[in-house]
């Protein structure tokens, strides 16, 4: 990737971040959580999921926690190179997420 690359997409993450809620297209899954930019002890700046929910039915606004069946944490960092797109969700996708 080139320099002006790398800025730009963390330009876009960072314009991303202070969104409210945003549909997360990852490799086989797709996620609708908060997002936040946090800079590490390495000074390397991360992306985290704040409370993520698993879409599995995305026609009736179904979803489920993200990892709730292993842990209690509701904060994950993601790796952003996995990420595929990030989007905003549709009204009843956010409807269904801000009553979790």
């Amino acid at each position: 990737m080139m320099l002006t690359e790398i800025n730009t997409a963390k330009e876009n993450m960072a314009q991303a971040a202070k969104k409210d809620c945003w549909i997360i297209v990852l490799p086989d899954l797709v996620l609708i959580s908060g997002l936040k930019l946090k800079v590490n002890e390495e000074d390397e700046t991360e992306l985290w999921m704040i409370d993520p929910y698993v879409v599995t039915d995305a026609q009736h606004a179904t979803i489920s926690p993200y990892l709730s069946e292993y842990t209690n944490k509701t904060s994950f960092v993601i790796n952003k190179d996995l990420i595929i797109t990030l989007v905003k969700p549709n009204a009843k996708l956010q409807a269904k997420y801000d009553s979790m």
